[in-house]
């Protein structure tokens, strides 16, 4: 039997205020992208079965849908296989258009702080680097202008000092 984790809120532990999981962007795109792709829960899930993941029914999607299940980094590469797209837009707030999930939400990782959902595409796409400093406070590390920008103006908005690691290039490369 497959051992999925809990979702974070499964293990009864609520997202920050004015943030999500990234679990329940997952959740969001996979019903946006297969009702975009005129696909039933029933049809995923015997997706998911010949891609080998044999436990998958109907079920099994509407509880991923419904943000209470979450998925294994091996399902999240198959679902993107079903669904036709990259998985870094699985994971991406901004993914959907407006109205349609929690866009607009920071996404909460677990740790003391949240990331800003304007710096979330940057991070997947390898832009911009995120960690945390000695006091549990984010630090960036961009390497693109364009990722530079966006996390200045995150920081800004946010009233926060920034600080990079010891190798940035400030977007040089």
């Amino acid at each position: 039997m497959v051992r999925v984790p809990k979702t974070p809120k499964q293990a009864g532990r609520p997202a920050k205020a004015g943030s999500r999981f990234i679990s329940e962007v997952v959740g969001d795109h996979v019903r946006a992208f297969r009702q975009l792709r005129r696909m039933t829960q029933g049809g995923l899930a015997a997706g998911m079965r010949n891609l080998g993941h044999g436990t998958w029914s109907h079920t099994t999607v509407s509880t991923v849908e419904r943000r209470v299940r979450s998925v294994s980094v091996d399902e999240l590469a198959s679902l993107a296989v079903l669904l036709r797209v990259p998985p870094p837009r699985l994971l991406d707030p901004f993914s959907l258009a407006p109205g349609t999930g929690d866009w607009l939400s920071e996404i909460d990782f677990g740790g003391p702080a949240t990331i800003p959902t304007g710096l979330v595409q940057f991070w997947l796409t390898g832009e911009l680097t995120i960690g945390l400093d000695t006091s549990g406070g984010l630090w960036f590390d961009w390497h693109t202008p364009a990722a530079e920008k966006a996390a200045r103006e995150a920081i800004e908005a946010q009233q926060k000092t920034i600080k990079t690691s010891p190798k940035s290039r400030g977007g040089d490369g």
